[in-house]
């Protein structure tokens, strides 16, 4: 069950869907071609592990990124292994050492998870009028298991920051390339507690008599 009426849900969703159409034109130039990247629905709710089982196959790649100032957070950003290569198709020239190869990898993924993060958390921070930014993004792999107990954990460290957030996600990319990772956040209580707000002084607005 959603924890915010219809209009604060709408809210949110808007927040998301503007800061996805602010990355898609930041990463159109890494990508060096158009990039559209669309939400289809957003699910908001306290976290239960009911929200989050892995069914995909293989290594796989978690990039978080922490939101700190006035509302606490945190974005993940999950791709499978056919997902990032098809990124990494993409975006990267050919050639170049395995070392080399690795390393560059490791930056574009990095570097898909600020865009689209600090697209959405800059949004956040107009719309909410709320001091927020986020933190240098972490990388890390591993298996379905290894990746679902790291999520799990991070989820249940705190009751206050349980609040789950998942956008159903596509990129299309101009030349017939199209991915559908899984992008989710994490947020402390107050973020709720923001949108409420922030909803219920627009009403309060809108009902003012005119002047």
């Amino acid at each position: 069950m959603s924890i915010l009426t219809l209009p604060e849900k709408q809210l949110a969703q808007e927040i998301i869907e503007a800061g996805y159409v602010s990355a898609a034109r930041s990463f159109s130039g890494v990508a060096q071609q158009q990039v559209m990247i669309e939400t289809s629905g957003i699910t908001i709710s306290k976290f239960t592990e009911k929200y989050f089982s892995i069914k995909e196959k293989g290594n796989l790649t978690l990039i978080t990124t922490k939101i700190i100032g006035d509302i606490q957070g945190e974005s993940f950003l999950l791709l499978t292994e056919s997902e990032r290569q098809a990124m990494f198709n993409t975006c990267l020239p050919p050639g170049g050492s395995p070392e080399e190869r690795h390393t560059m990898q490791e930056a574009i993924l990095k570097e898909l998870d600020n865009i689209i993060s600090a697209a959405v958390i800059t949004e956040a921070s107009n719309v909410l009028q709320v001091n927020i930014y986020g933190d240098v993004p972490k990388l890390v792999e591993g298996t379905a298991e290894e990746i679902q107990l790291t999520v799990l954990s991070n989820f249940t460290d705190s009751v206050d920051s349980n609040i789950f957030l998942f956008a159903n996600t596509r990129f299309s990319f101009e030349q017939n390339t199209a991915l559908q990772p899984r992008f989710f956040w994490k947020f402390h209580q107050n973020f709720v507690d923001r949108i409420k707000e922030q909803v219920n002084t627009l009403h309060q607005y809108r009902r003012l008599p005119n002047v």
